[in-house]
């Protein structure tokens, strides 16, 4: 980068600054959305197994079975929902359904509750929620529900992609109005750097840069043409002594031969 042009470097630094600050703000999001949306979705499915509990509070003091089961209807109804149960107080399963083979209700007792310190792995498909369910401050039983988490992340990564383009889409603005405005910032000191380039082969120091506007480049501009000026000066008095020295090297030399020729005659005379 040390070698390329100042135009290059202008452009190379705003394009690497924007895309810093645009890839901070898309991490930033990113993590701010997965949080937001694992939290949501846990508190989500942890009031459904709410609700479904204490509809099932009257159920299972009476061991009523047909009611448990309709109690549970509503996680049936959600597809997010792979499995769930309803337990007695001495852990026994009074009530429970699985979507498929693979979610079994054996493995909703056998999975990790992570329901107490509410948190979700980043790479977790499938969320488990255990809420008790309580009849005059005691605990008569438990919901247990199995969740799938896939669609939950099919919206986060949509989300993130588009969140994505979007910060590409910025990027090559960013982009092409750092060349606009290199053109702009930089028009006056590249057309310094070419002028000192000329200035240099022809060795013409009466040209002068064109100041552009009153800021700190108008005030180099001020300084190179002053600086110009004072070489010009010094050209053209130098020039001037230098034919003053001509002349009176000639008129010396006019009077040595002057000299020399009467010296001659008086020589002649005698």
């Amino acid at each position: 980068m040390a070698s390329q042009s100042l135009s290059k470097k202008f452009i190379a630094v705003i394009t690497l600054t924007t895309a810093f600050a645009l890839i901070l703000a898309l991490v930033s999001f990113s993590v701010t959305r997965v949080n937001r949306q694992q939290s949501d979705t846990l508190n989500s499915f942890t009031r459904l197994a709410q609700v479904v509990g204490i509809n099932a509070t009257s159920a299972l003091l009476f061991q009523n079975l047909e009611s448990l089961d309709e109690a549970l209807r509503p996680l049936q109804a959600s597809d997010e929902v792979l499995a769930a149960r309803i337990v007695g107080r001495e852990g026994d399963m009074k009530a429970g359904f699985a979507r498929s083979s693979q979610n079994t209700i054996a493995r909703v007792s056998d999975a990790i509750v992570r329901q107490n310190d509410k948190y979700l792995g980043l790479l977790d498909r499938t969320l488990l929620i255990d809420t008790p369910i309580v009849n005059d401050a005691e605990v008569i039983g438990s919901v247990t529900v199995l969740a799938d988490l896939r669609p939950m992340w099919r919206d986060l990564g949509s989300d993130i992609l588009k969140a994505a383009f979007y910060t590409f889409v910025c990027l090559l603005i960013g982009y092409a109005l750092a060349s606009r405005l290199q053109t702009r910032i930089l028009r006056p000191i590249l057309d310094l750097a070419s002028m000192t380039q000329a200035i240099s082969r022809s060795k013409n120091y009466s040209v002068r840069a064109t100041k552009t506007d009153p800021d700190e480049i108008g005030t180099l501009i001020d300084g190179f043409n002053e600086m110009l000026g004072e070489i010009e000066k010094r050209d053209i008095e130098l020039l001037g002594y230098r034919d003053h020295l001509e002349s009176e090297v000639l008129a010396r030399t006019a009077d040595l031969v002057k000299a020399k020729d009467a010296a001659e005659a008086a020589n002649l005379a005698k």
